[in-house]
């Protein structure tokens, strides 16, 4: 199953091997065979990438969204890191079947009868190529940018929940774009990372205020 497999990771506790699809956009998980038994061609469960980075304005020619390149996994927590190609985000997702469906992302239910879900987005600036390495019984991922961007430490064992936020207006002015939430949105204003725009009707100038964006203030 999938398409373009592109990288590939191993949770050494659970004995599954997660393998990331570049074309189709997803992760397919595997049982690692014990020695000296037949491997099973049958996959344990996917998780669907494609929906959770929004469309950004239309632009000529086309801009696909970005693909995901590789996948990290802490064998402590049993959660992976995807790091997509050329953006500016990358997601947490959870490989622990034990867990409840709550630790999804809204909108992110499993696609298998495991809880395999993506759990949170993290901010990421990566190139062409990225690649996650970790750093064992500390429970951080480090993603190389890639040729592109900055390196990244991500820490995979304090993981905040995350929520959908009401947009209350958003309006564009001189290129900056200024969004108001209905509720607080808890953003550190030091270190406000990336967030997620979607389901927002183009502005008065057709302005398109999906996508995924860095937030500057």
């Amino acid at each position: 199953p999938g398409s373009l497999p592109t990288g590939v990771a191993i949770d050494e506790n659970l004995h599954v091997a997660a393998v990331v699809n570049y074309n189709d956009r997803s992760v397919w998980l595997f049982q690692v065979p014990a020695p000296a038994t037949t491997p099973s061609a049958t996959p344990l469960g996917k998780i669907d990438l494609s929906t959770l980075i929004p469309a950004t304005a239309p632009t000529t020619p086309p801009t696909p969204s970005p693909f995901p390149y590789a996948i990290g996994i802490d064998s402590q927590t049993h959660r992976g890191i995807v790091a997509f190609a050329s953006t500016n985000v990358g997601f947490i997702v959870n490989l622990d079947p034990t867990q409840a469906a709550s630790v999804c992302l809204p909108g992110q239910p499993p696609a298998s009868t495991a809880t395999y879900c993506p759990i949170a987005a993290v901010t990421l600036n990566t190139g062409a190529n990225p690649q996650v390495a970790l750093e064992p019984r500390v429970d951080l991922a480090y993603v190389t940018p890639g040729g592109g961007g900055n390196l990244s430490v991500v820490d995979l064992q304090h993981v905040a929940a995350q929520a959908r936020i009401p947009i209350k207006s958003a309006t564009r002015t001189s290129n900056v774009v200024t969004v108001t939430t209905t509720t607080a949105h808890n953003l550190n204003p030091g270190n406000p990372g990336t967030v997620l725009i979607s389901g927002l009707p183009p502005g008065t100038n057709m302005t398109i205020f999906d996508g995924t964006f860095s937030v500057t203030s």
